[in-house]
């Protein structure tokens, strides 16, 4: 990954046998909330009874499910190596544009266009193989424009006035 990045992996030098173990409880733990609905429904519901913020669709369990992967992949040398490729860094790089444009090409594009494929006699899974590479071509390029039109202005623009405000202060 790039010299600037600092992941929990490189930040915790602790021996492989005791990372595999940390990883193995954590997936445990992970999966055993997320599939054991003795565990996971009864956790959710004690959770939600000192839920203050009145979210029912997000549970105790999805979070503590979210939050074991989440560390088992940073303290994974793998998956730092999977993760931190040039692909990756570049999706992660549109993912802005990407979750901003995707809902609507979903709604706009892609149901036009699966109904053309079914009317010409496509089936099923042609249909839906077609219209996910669609929605991600066309999604990735619009994000790509998003990236150079909209994020790397705005971030020069926020440079400046930063800038400018250290500037100010300075002065003062």
């Amino acid at each position: 990954h790039p010299a600037n990045t600092l992941s929990l992996h490189d930040a915790l030098p602790i021996p492989a046998y005791q990372r595999l173990a940390l990883h193995g409880v954590l997936i445990a733990v992970a999966l055993v909330t997320q599939w054991v609905p003795v565990i996971r429904d009864n956790v959710n519901r004690g959770m939600a009874v000192i839920n203050v913020q009145d979210h029912p669709e997000l549970t105790f369990c999805d979070a503590v499910f979210a939050a074991c992967w989440l560390l088992t992949i940073e303290t994974s040398g793998l998956a730092q190596t999977v993760f931190g490729n040039v692909v990756m860094r570049s999706l992660g790089k549109l993912s802005a544009g990407m979750f901003l444009l995707a809902p609507a090409i979903t709604f706009t594009i892609v149901p036009n266009l699966a109904l053309s494929l079914h009317n010409n006699g496509s089936g099923a899974s042609a249909v839906l193989g077609i219209s996910w590479v669609v929605l991600f071509v066309v999604t990735v390029a619009l994000a790509v424009a998003f990236h150079f039109l909209v994020e790397l202005p705005s971030k020069m623009i926020g440079e400046v006035v930063c800038e400018f405000l250290e500037i100010g202060r300075a002065h003062v």
